[in-house]
């Protein structure tokens, strides 16, 4: 009912809109709400720094995730065997766009299906290295609290029955991140 009230005095002013699309997909199969998908841009990003590396390192972003320790190991060991890899740089601090644009490429594991940084580096045209899928669900899902992940409450996965302009979905987008993580299932039936 909140949604509802909310959207029948936002919606006809064009008030609403979505950052990412997980956001406004999510908004449409909860609550029937149909809310544009406005991508960042990041221009402010782009204004203060363009692409112009002045090293062959590339810089590891930080993270807090529990698989980003694993995930730099990984990427050393693979290093280790080839002698023309970069060196891999972590970032341990913020760092300006100036600083993060001066680096060869950027590897990032995003804490969210849409991490602003992401757009940030894109908006710098800096080349920019991020898990590819199935293996992105591994580290993203169990934590993106905020897009209705494990970490979030039941409520946030809550399905209005009474939504306006619902539609009736094969897959529910909760399945994949409440079962076991098998991201083969969900990939398999993709190809």
């Amino acid at each position: 009912p909140l949604v509802r009230d909310f959207a029948a005095d936002m919606v006809p002013r064009g008030a609403v809109s979505a950052l990412s699309r997980i956001s406004a997909e999510l908004l449409a199969y909860q609550t029937g709400l149909r809310a544009p998908y406005v991508p960042s841009l990041s221009l402010y990003a782009s204004e203060e720094a363009t692409y112009a590396p002045r090293t062959a390192e590339v810089l590891m972003f930080r993270s807090h995730l529990p698989a980003a320790p694993a995930l730099s190991r990984l990427l050393r060991l693979l290093a280790a065997d080839w002698p023309e890899a970069p060196r891999i740089v972590e970032m341990r601090k913020g760092m300006s766009f100036a600083d993060i644009a001066s680096y060869r490429a950027v590897v990032i594991l995003p804490h969210v299906p849409f991490a602003l940084r992401l757009a940030d580096v894109y908006a710098m045209a800096l080349p920019t290295l991020v898990p590819a899928d199935p293996l992105i669900h591994k580290f993203v899902w169990p934590y993106a609290g905020p897009f209705c992940g494990r970490t979030d409450s039941d409520f946030s996965r809550t399905v209005d029955p009474l939504a306006a302009n619902a539609s009736d979905r094969p897959y529910s987008p909760f399945a994949f991140q409440m079962e076991d993580f098998d991201p083969g299932r969900f990939h398999e039936h993709r190809r």
